[in-house]
């Protein structure tokens, strides 16, 4: 029976990196009996994720590539539901990897799980799931930045108010914004990360697709950047021959401290005029703003946000001794 490997990123842990491998390897891959299917996504699976989404949880994919509203969203799902049972049924794959960053990082809803279980139990019941993670610290700060650049106006403050807070995953959840598109105002880029909590993150998705269907894995940004990608690609999807090799990477720099300030005032400004309903600004023009107020200058510290690594430690060592490969 062919197994399925969901990748869920979540997001700034390698994700991109890893599947613009798998994306260059597409042809190896199939010859060794493993799909990764363009159909879902030549890269990223963006329709995937954008098709097993809540109607009404209308993201920021969702709303720039025309699919908020209910019909279409369900034309995109019945769509790609066919797409992926005739690339299956074409290629007859040992293994179909499936990989959205957006998966992890956005899927708090129990019914946004079982929508996407069912859309490919029909292909197999054989569905594992596979998440990178890093220490929460240097997630939160990769992560703000990358909030920032796309719109967010809400302050890192809020954040590390939840780690002496009780549950840091109910706490974010419980603070999501209101959805709002036509104002800019989405959960994915105002909304705290509360798949930060990886032990909470592990025990969500496994309610649906079982106990022990879920393996973490570590994601070391240098070594995610070099030529040894190809040998975390094999261990994470169970790829026994090997796929050959991968240029190393250059590693961007990170937007400085200052820059972020800047970007986040900025943002309220935006927020205020697109409040208005008066306007639209479309997501690359955003970022061309954001970009073009850069203020060079060292990033966040991940030491700064010590509390976060505080409030998961212990967690995280029980998730060590669970998790054998972190």
């Amino acid at each position: 029976m062919m197994r399925i490997i969901i990748h869920i990123g979540p997001d700034q842990v390698g994700a991109t990196r890893l599947q613009q491998v798998l994306s260059d390897k597409r042809g190896q891959l199939i010859g060794k009996g493993i799909l990764f299917p363009r159909c879902a996504g030549p890269k990223n699976h963006t329709r995937l994720y954008m098709a097993i989404t809540d109607p009404d949880h209308i993201d920021p994919l969702r709303f720039n590539r025309g699919y908020s509203a209910a019909d279409k969203q369900k034309t995109l799902y019945d769509s790609l539901s066919n797409d992926l049972a005739r690339d299956v049924a074409q290629h007859d794959p040992e293994t179909l990897i499936l990989s959205a960053s957006q998966f992890g990082s956005s899927l708090y809803r129990v019914s946004e799980l079982e929508r996407l279980k069912s859309l490919l139990t029909p292909l197999s019941d054989d569905i594992r799931i596979v998440a990178h993670v890093d220490e929460q610290a240097r997630v939160l700060a990769r992560h703000y930045a990358a909030q920032i650049s796309e719109g967010r106006a809400v302050s890192l403050a809020r954040d590390l108010a939840f780690a002496s807070a009780g549950s840091w995953w109910n706490n974010c959840v419980a603070t999501m914004p209101d959805l709002d598109p036509q104002a800019g105002v989405f959960e994915e880029t105002q909304g705290a990360p509360f798949w930060l909590d990886y032990a909470a993150l592990v025990a969500h998705w496994e309610q649906v697709f079982g106990v022990n269907s879920v393996t973490l894995r570590p994601y070391d940004r240098a070594s995610f950047a070099s030529e040894a990608l190809v040998d975390e690609i094999c261990a994470t999807f169970d790829i026994t021959d090997s796929i050959g090799k991968t240029a190393a990477q250059i590693l961007p720099d990170l937007p400085s401290s200052a820059w972020l300030t800047r970007g986040r005032q900025l943002n309220n400004l935006l927020l205020q005029v697109l409040a208005t309903r008066k306007f639209i600004l479309p997501r690359q023009l955003w970022r061309k703003f954001f970009n073009e107020i850069s203020v060079a200058g060292e990033p966040i510290d991940p030491g700064a946000l010590s509390a976060v690594s505080q409030h998961f430690a212990e967690a995280n060592k029980t998730l060590v001794k669970t998790h054998p490969a972190l």
